[in-house]
């Protein structure tokens, strides 16, 4: 978890409690109006969260980049 949200694989743990709830990835989907393929995609990472179905789960979407420290170049 980051300090003002949740890490990529953090809300995919939270899909996957959803699925486990509800039972099937079909009826999760379909809540989020997405295909059972594209929710698949997300669960194993080969797909990112968008921000539509992030904010469906209560959240939001956001990319930051941070400062390259010298040492790093």
């Amino acid at each position: 978890m980051t300090p003002n949200g949740l890490a990529p694989n953090d809300i995919r743990a939270v899909l996957i409690a959803a699925v486990k709830k509800q039972g099937t990835a079909k009826a999760v989907a379909t809540q989020l109006g997405i295909s059972a393929q594209y929710l698949s995609d997300i669960i194993t990472g080969h797909r990112e969260v968008s921000d539509p179905v992030a904010r469906k789960l209560g959240y939001r979407r956001v990319v930051t980049f941070e400062p390259i420290r010298k040492g790093d170049l």
